[in-house]
């Protein structure tokens, strides 16, 4: 905990009924075990989990969440079928962990339990055509059903952040992720929705995908996905280091720039579909070094274990 800003603390009552709100001193308002397996942490947060974020302000965890099987951690919405229209909010782990009893063991990896929907550590998603801000900063998301994060629907900013050992995804949503980790989730370590900047990330040994992007992809680092480290569509990706794939970066209206490619069986780049670029790349000990290299165009020569297309 942060005493020196959490360092006044108020109890209050709300009028319907014993909910315990706890407020730094700041204003911002607390996220505990305590209250979240309680009689919930704030108005609008009935008892229990998920802890609901139904206004917009500022919130912080002041311990660990354990969190039900097959359950949110923390949620902005009163029910799946009744989500907000407009919501600004900034949670901050504050360097504590959300987790539940998912792992995922094994080559290939495998976890147990899992859910396709209801379970992620934190889900910030608005209704369709909706206002969303969100920052989500600072802490810890393991063994969650679904994914660790999911933020949909408008402006995200997601960092400092590490996602492990989810059903599905580490994280999946729009905006911009940033000095995050992603590793041993079952399926794709980080996916973009919609636009999705991925800056300086780690993503490495999950089931299948490295990192799903759609924007700009820069300075990550991707290892021991199985099936792909970068798939790319209308995105530009800039030095980022993979390796250990099939196919270390999938391109689709793409511009591959300075990344490193080692270490895949199958090809460093390949180039799905027509209108994509690159140069000044590095693609070494790969089973090949670029698959339909047609569909490219070469803007400044690229380094090759043989010779480049």
């Amino acid at each position: 905990m942060n005493f020196k800003r959490l360092a006044a603390m108020v109890l209050a009552t709300s009028a319907l009924g014993l909910t315990q709100i706890c407020l730094a001193a700041d204003g911002v308002l607390e996220i505990s075990q305590t209250c979240a397996a309680g009689d919930g942490c704030f108005p609008g947060d009935a008892p229990g989990f998920p802890v609901q974020i139904l206004n917009s302000g500022s919130y912080i965890l002041t311990s660990d969440l354990t969190v039900p099987a097959l359950t949110h951690g923390i949620a902005t919405w009163e029910d799946t079928e009744n989500r907000l229209s407009e919501i600004s909010l900034s949670i901050d782990l504050n360097g504590f962990t959300i987790s539940s009893t998912t792992n995922c063991t094994g080559v290939p990896l495998v976890c147990s339990p899992t859910s396709t929907n209801e379970a992620y550590g934190v889900v910030v998603i608005v209704e369709t055509g909706g206002t969303l801000t969100a920052r989500i900063h600072s802490g810890q998301i393991d063994g969650m059903a679904t994914g660790g994060i999911a933020c949909q629907g408008g402006a995200c900013v997601v960092e400092s952040i590490t996602l492990s050992e989810n059903g599905f995804h580490g994280y999946v949503g729009d905006g911009v992720i940033r000095n995050a980790a992603a590793f041993k989730n079952g399926n794709t370590g980080i996916a973009a929705l919609n636009e999705l900047a991925i800056h300086q990330c780690f993503s490495g040994s999950n089931g299948a995908v490295g990192i799903f992007g759609r924007g700009t992809l820069e300075g990550n680092v991707v290892v021991d996905n199985p099936d792909i480290g970068i798939t790319a569509i209308n995105s530009v990706l800039r030095g980022n280091k993979v390796s250990g794939s099939d196919i270390g970066i999938q391109c689709d209206i793409c511009s591959a720039l300075e990344n490193h490619v080692t270490s895949t069986t199958t090809a460093a780049i390949d180039f799905e579909n027509s209108n994509s670029a690159y140069g000044g790349n590095i693609l070494r000990s790969n089973g090949d070094a670029v698959l339909n290299a047609g569909n490219a165009v070469v803007l400044s020569p690229n380094a090759c274990n043989t010779a480049c297309p």
